[in-house]
């Protein structure tokens, strides 16, 4: 298992960095926040000053950055946090562990999901594992997730990436497609304790209120009523996105298509050219000229299908060899995303027809392909079309390898997407 992308293998940058983010303030400044500055907030409970508090800070930070233990912690700001309880807390030890072990598995729990989400470890390693300690001391939240083995990018990991409760010790393991083997069907549907279980990107801890004396919760729940939701992740809007977002498979089916292009990149580019109508089919053309995914550049209407044959999928990637990126996906839906993806690609390049100045840099680069007759699947041949749409699909889902194997095609994707004022 490699986390650390530093030349240090001790030493937790991305750790270190999310919790350094977090702001220092007292458990009365806390309840005053909004609900997104509560998701940013550090403090202690029944702590109110505010030195006691950037001290405890500065313990964790140091437990992060030098590997202090936990005996370490409670030495650093044991003394002064018990004065500061008194009598308030009925178990000290077992506070001070909670807010060591709590912030210093929040913090190195950000730092591999940091690490995991990397475009370049995301493509060669796309299977995360929940993997829990089974020593008796577990609980059963995590015992019955420990060994489910899922893409990265599936929903149940939105709500159940760890840490998943207080001094939850369980983490999870990126894998290659061939580790990974057979994945989870049915994966459980067990919750975490509130607060806990959410990608660091796109939520933070804050306590739960629920577990705090009645004194201080009732307040707190008065004041959390009161505050403004947090702002919606951004997301795929028919009108804006695209004219028409047609629908004719499940729900849940389309919500996991759609979120496969709900990056900021994407967005944004739909944002500046929308597309007239994005279709999610089950199939899109039936016969011995069935295809998964097309794309008319002429009227920008995009269709995509969820079913497709058995050997449409699955097949072991190996670069130059492969027919194309979405048959070396492990299932049908992951296989329905890259081809999303592909026809997204189409997009990209052909949004102001042939001969501009993106088509211009994407038939110099195929010309370059043949001469070195390098290409990162055997669909990539076709034309120069095929060529732009499969590597911007290895771009997001095999970008090591494309980089790797097809420099050349790494370069154009990278070169259309700046032309475009998709990346800076």
């Amino acid at each position: 298992m490699v986390w650390d992308v530093s030349d240090d293998p001790v030493d937790f940058d991305e750790a270190v960095a999310w919790f350094r983010k977090r702001v220092r303030m007292t458990k009365a400044d806390f309840e005053q926040r909004s609900a997104v500055a509560k998701r940013k907030a550090f403090t202690v409970a029944n702590v109110t000053q505010l030195d006691l508090i950037r001290h405890a800070w500065n313990a964790v930070d140091k437990a992060l950055k030098d590997g202090t233990s936990l005996e370490d912690f409670k030495k650093a700001v044991g003394p002064e946090l018990l004065k500061a309880w008194g009598e308030s807390v009925e178990d000290p030890a077992w506070r001070l562990e909670t807010i060591f072990r709590t912030n210093v598995q929040l913090a190195y729990g950000a730092g591999r999901h940091k690490q995991a989400t990397h475009p370049d470890v995301r493509a060669d390693r796309p299977i995360w594992m929940f993997d829990a300690i089974l020593d008796g001391r577990e609980t059963e939240v995590c015992r019955e997730c420990d060994g489910t083995k899922l893409p990265s990018d599936d929903p149940w990991w939105t709500i159940h990436t760890p840490p998943m409760h207080f001094n939850c010790r369980s983490s999870f393991i990126a894998m290659t497609e061939d580790e990974a083997g057979k994945l989870t069907t049915k994966p459980p549907k067990t919750k975490p304790l509130t607060g806990f279980g959410l990608p660091p990107g796109d939520d933070e801890w804050s306590p739960d209120i629920q577990s705090y004396p009645a004194p201080l919760r009732k307040p707190a729940v008065r004041k959390l009523k009161k505050a403004p939701p947090p702002p919606p992740p951004a997301q795929l809007t028919s009108g804006v996105h695209a004219t028409v977002v047609a629908n004719e498979v499940s729900q849940a089916d389309a919500e996991r298509m759609l979120k496969s292009i709900n990056d900021a990149e994407t967005l944004k580019w739909l944002k500046t050219a929308p597309l007239d109508e994005l279709r999610l089919l089950p199939k899109v053309f039936d016969g011995p000229d069935a295809v998964n995914g097309l794309y008319d550049p002429r009227s920008f209407r995009l269709s995509v299908s969820l079913e497709r044959e058995e050997w449409a999928f699955g097949h072991k990637f190996e670069p130059g060899e492969v027919h194309s990126i979405s048959t070396s996906m492990s299932t049908k839906e992951r296989a329905a995303e890259v081809t999303l993806r592909h026809e997204m690609g189409h997009h990209v390049h052909m949004y102001d027809g042939r001969n501009s100045d993106v088509d211009r840099i994407v038939a110099a680069a195929y010309e370059r392909a043949r001469a070195a007759e390098r290409y990162i699947t055997k669909y990539s041949k076709s034309n120069r079309f095929e060529y732009f749409a499969e590597s911007y699909a290895a771009y997001y889902h095999r970008r090591k390898d494309l980089k790797e194997y097809d420099p050349n095609g790494y370069a154009m994707v990278e070169d259309v997407l700046k032309a475009r004022g998709i990346l800076p």
